[in-house]
């Protein structure tokens, strides 16, 4: 007699059961629970190992600096000591890896970067496969991998890693032709270079495309005020979907920094929900972007409240903190995670509310999605405006900057899938087994994916930290991208601000959070299933660039 959506709960509160051991003998239940907190505050050491490991470079004069953006040389002057220390916190490390002209400061600088978390995590990384593992094994799983990705979109373990393999085969020519063109044009300048290193391909690619595309970002960075970036993101989510976002003054926070909205819809006086903005970074703050649920809605009974979490520059009186257009995608990605919490809360069903209640490898699809709006002319020209004369930027600036994004998908994706590889295998192998090794493990897995040789010293690993909260589905973010890729393909072919399509993504995608599977949620917006050709296509990128 139960509906539909009750039976749907019904039938996923019992394969979580399962999954948690409810149904096996007391002994076995009680090791569970045992391993879930040992799991948890394991979890919580490997991360914070990460976050508080902050590294530092010390350099004795400003040459070293050589080609970073003034304001960031001013900003990184010699102390009393006459000392210049860069940390390695994202908004130190970002711009030395794509601006530097010094390649020793860079490779210095990836493998403090790189090796964050390390010794201390070795043997907490360890710990937390083996606890996973013995958890798999109780529930009767051949191994964590298997467990983890079993209610995934996808389908199973096999069919992720498939997945991963097909990945690895559609970026391979693509990755190696980018790779290709970008070393033939550091032998320009630098004719007995034989090779790119994982520290120099930033940089010379940052040059390349600067040449190829005529697209200096110092000439990008003055149209991107963090203030006006932000508006145009409000006034671009209000257009697409409907919401009006009111600011809270006084609201409880954990920071005087810390920014609070009531979110309503556009047409009507109802609160929709809260939601808080901790946008610039601060001593001893999470060092990434993410979204963070805090309170899931639940149709009229209590309202969505979730926060951004950011490390974009601060503007100030005499500083408008000009963004990168990187930061300016990852801002879009971010906001579309908080949207999705946002139009998903009305629900009757709590596990079937907000963003993160979708399937895993679901969940980044939205998100990417919005990404694409950043450079869409319509969209870009109404807030990307010069920061001193408020001219908007122009058409052929956009063409030349779309170019030049187009250009590294295939990098991105067979990096992207390095990694999707490499917390597959660590979580689909037996981490008790003698010949259980980190370090050879991660070798290998870059050795047969990565396109760039293993710099000797540096520990990815050791500040993976999708290795805790993804476990072995890292391969999300690139199944993700298919799905968003092909999504996109429909506002590509009816307009990207269409209002019937907007209005018809909101109301299959956004709308339904956990109630529909994502297969189901796909085919309801694209009338078919979906097709890794748009993501194909889009790996491509620029294939008929002239390098000579």
């Amino acid at each position: 007699t139960l509906d539909a959506q009750s039976k749907r709960w019904l039938s996923k509160t019992l394969q979580k059961y399962r999954r948690a051991g409810v149904d096996e003998d007391e002994k076995t239940r009680e090791r569970l629970t045992t391993l879930q907190r040992e799991i948890a505050e394991t979890e919580q050491t490997f991360q914070r190992n990460i976050r508080e490991d902050v590294r530092t470079i010390e350099l004795r004069s400003t040459k070293k600096l050589a080609g970073l953006p003034q304001d960031y040389i001013e900003s990184h002057q010699p102390d009393d000591q006459g000392i210049i220390r860069i940390t390695t916190d994202s908004p130190d490390y970002l711009p030395i890896m794509s601006y530097a002209q010094d390649t020793d400061l860079r490779r210095r600088l990836y493998i403090e970067f790189q090796s964050r978390g390390y010794p201390k995590n070795q043997a907490v990384l360890m710990q937390l496969l083996r606890k996973r593992h013995e958890l798999a094994k109780l529930l009767g799983y051949s191994s964590y991998a298997e467990y983890a990705i079993e209610p995934h979109m996808i389908g199973g373990r096999q069919q992720a890693k498939e997945f991963i393999q097909q990945i690895a085969e559609l970026a391979r020519d693509p990755s190696q032709r980018e790779y290709d063109q970008v070393l033939a044009y550091r032998r320009k300048h630098e004719p007995d270079a034989k090779s790119l290193e994982a520290y120099e391909y930033g940089f010379w690619s940052k040059k390349f495309k600067t040449d190829q595309f005529d697209v200096d970002p110092q000439e990008v960075r003055p149209y991107f005020p963090f203030n006006q970036v932000k508006q145009g993101l409000f006034d671009l989510t209000s257009k697409m979907f409907g919401l009006r976002y009111e600011r809270v003054q006084n609201a409880p926070v954990w920071h005087e920094s810390v920014e609070t909205y009531d979110v309503y819809s556009n047409q009507g006086t109802k609160r929709l929900a809260r939601m808080h903005l901790d946008l610039h970074p601060r001593k001893d703050k999470y060092q990434h972007a993410c979204h963070r649920p805090m309170i899931r809605g639940v149709m009229g009974k209590q309202l969505s409240e979730s926060a951004l979490v950011c490390n974009f520059p601060q503007p100030t009186q005499d500083n408008p903190a000009l963004m990168e257009l990187k930061q300016v995608i990852t801002f879009f990605h971010e906001f579309g995670h908080l949207v999705h919490e946002i139009l998903s809360a009305k629900q009757e069903w709590v596990d079937f509310s907000g963003s993160e209640s979708c399937q895993w490898d679901f969940i980044e699809a939205p998100s990417q999605m919005l990404e694409e709006w950043v450079m869409q002319p319509e969209v870009l020209q109404q807030f990307a405006r010069h920061h001193q004369t408020q001219e908007p930027i122009s058409l052929d600036l956009i063409e030349r900057l779309r170019r030049a994004e187009d250009f590294g998908n295939g990098m991105w994706a067979r990096v992207q899938g390095c990694y999707a590889a490499m917390s597959f295998e660590y979580y689909d192998r037996d981490p008790t087994h003698s010949s259980f090794d980190l370090d050879k493990i991660e070798q290998e897995i870059w050795q047969q994916h990565h396109i760039f040789d293993f710099v000797p010293g540096s520990r990815f690993y050791a500040n993976f930290g999708h290795l805790c909260r993804y476990s072995a589905a890292y391969y999300t973010y690139l199944w993700s991208k298919v799905i968003a890729q092909d999504l996109f393909s429909e506002f590509q072919r009816q307009g990207a601000l269409n209002q019937d399509v907007c209005q018809q993504y909101r109301e299959t995608i956004l709308e339904p959070g956990a109630s529909k599977d994502g297969t189901d949620m796909v085919q309801d917006f694209l009338g078919r299933p979906f097709s890794m050709q748009p993501f194909h296509k889009k790996l491509q990128g620029n294939s008929d660039i002239d390098n000579q």
